[in-house]
């Protein structure tokens, strides 16, 4: 359902985690939409076919939603999807994580560690 021979990389930091893979969302689909109900417009639909029939894939369109439920009941931020340098990402950030501009500005660099390690 993914392009062809195109490379998955997994990239572990100290605050995140993201899984980056070669190529772009299909025409019209943005990564904003990942999050909701979208079409499905799979790269290889015969093999797409075969994955839904086999019991592999419970619903067409529906992946980055489940990744999202899936996050949200376990009790971390949902992950982040994005596209960039012909890239597809997805980042995932640990609980209590508080992104910097939910920070107040006027905080100092060590209050804002403070407020981070306490999340």
């Amino acid at each position: 359902m993914h392009r062809i021979g195109g490379a998955v990389s997994l990239a572990i930091f100290d605050d995140r985690l993201e899984i980056w893979s070669d190529g772009t969302l299909p025409f019209g689909l943005k990564p904003e939409d990942l999050k909701r109900d979208h079409a499905s417009r799979p790269r290889n639909p015969i093999i797409a076919q075969v994955f839904y029939l086999r019991g592999m894939i419970e619903r067409w369109g529906r992946g980055t939603q489940k990744i999202v439920e899936l996050c949200v009941k376990a009790g971390h931020p949902e992950p982040e999807f994005g596209e960039q340098a012909g890239s597809v990402w997805v980042r995932f950030l640990p609980s209590g994580y508080i992104a910097p501009h939910r920070v107040a500005h006027d905080l100092t660099e060590r209050q804002r560690e403070i407020l981070q390690t306490l999340a």
